[in-house]
């Protein structure tokens, strides 16, 4: 039995290791293609450009593809059985998790921010990434579009699909921890990895605890619509300074605290015990320690740093 979930867990982790160097492969080949064809100062320059190129490009193809084939691939679950597309059955707790899960990654946030500030004070600058400003009603719909759509869509098939379900025959601790770490690291610069990671907690907690994906897509959309429309409405209203996104985060505090009294209530805030033959030490090697794996993890924490000034 061990050996059999070593080599299963083992192969998993090279799956997703080589899914993860394809999806960088592609990145760079689009960065090429765009250098090649003159279109490097459009995709900077131009908001409707870079956010539609990002999320068909960039994410749906780059990152989506590659996944998407391995979810398909032959003597492996197909990612209609393997993947809890299903809605989930009770509406009143997913309602409940989708409000905690949201408060969560806001509070996610506010941390990220402090860190940030905290490396500064430290010395350490940082260059996280920027969003271009929107000019008109098309920037801002397409921004709204690829940021709270496509890009929830995607990244929740990939990271709680086709990364955490396989993961959680050995243990759904495990999974949640080991598919949000991933997921953290491929949001660039330290303060967004720390931000990204802790969502990803959140956001594999949710699909586990609600057995559907929809419920993690329904987070993250709330999460990057926040975001956005933060974002937008600043730059709208500057003269309103942060008081909307006070008003806002308030709401949506209090709407987390009360969910989460309800979930505690209701004793829906432990996830599935699952019992496996391998120790923490063993299921960390197995998944992580594999050449693609390795490599992956070494392109991300080298990519993190060039963020660090």
């Amino acid at each position: 039995m061990y050996g059999v979930e070593y080599s299963s867990l083992r192969r998993h982790g090279l799956l997703v290791g080589a899914c993860l160097l394809g999806n960088f492969l592609l990145q760079n080949v689009f960065v090429l293609f765009l250098r090649v064809f003159g279109l490097l100062d459009a995709f900077y320059g131009n908001a409707s450009f870079q956010y539609a190129a990002s999320a068909v490009f960039v994410t749906a193809g780059c990152l989506g593809i590659p996944f998407f084939f391995m979810s398909c691939r032959k003597g492996s679950l197909s990612y209609r059985r393997a993947l809890p597309f299903n809605f989930p059955e009770d509406k009143s707790n997913a309602f409940y998790l989708i409000c905690a899960g949201f408060a969560f990654c806001l509070a996610s946030n506010y941390l990220a921010v402090y860190f940030s500030a905290f490396l500064n004070d430290s010395g350490i600058g940082t260059v996280e990434n920027e969003m271009l400003d929107s000019v008109n009603g098309g920037d801002t719909f397409l921004n709204f579009l690829c940021a709270a759509v496509v890009a929830p869509l995607v990244e929740e098939f990939v990271f709680r699909g086709v990364i955490m379900q396989p993961l959680r025959r050995f243990g759904n601790v495990f999974a949640v921890v080991a598919s949000a770490l991933l997921f953290g690291l491929s949001h660039g610069g330290p303060s967004n990895v720390l931000f990204a990671f802790l969502c990803g907690l959140a956001l594999g907690f949710v699909v586990i605890a609600s057995k559907s994906l929809w419920v993690g897509i329904a987070v993250h959309f709330f999460n990057n619509f926040y975001a956005v429309a933060s974002y937008e409405l600043y730059n709208a209203f500057p003269s309103l300074g942060v008081l909307p996104q006070l008003i806002m985060g308030a709401v949506i505090f209090a709407l987390g605290v009360g969910a989460i009294a309800a979930l505690l209530i209701r004793r829906e805030l432990k996830l599935p015990r699952v019992n496996t033959a391998l120790s923490t030490g063993k299921r960390i090697r197995a998944f992580f320690v594999n050449v693609p794996m390795l490599l992956a993890l070494a392109y991300l924490v080298f990519g993190m740093f060039n963020y660090i000034e």
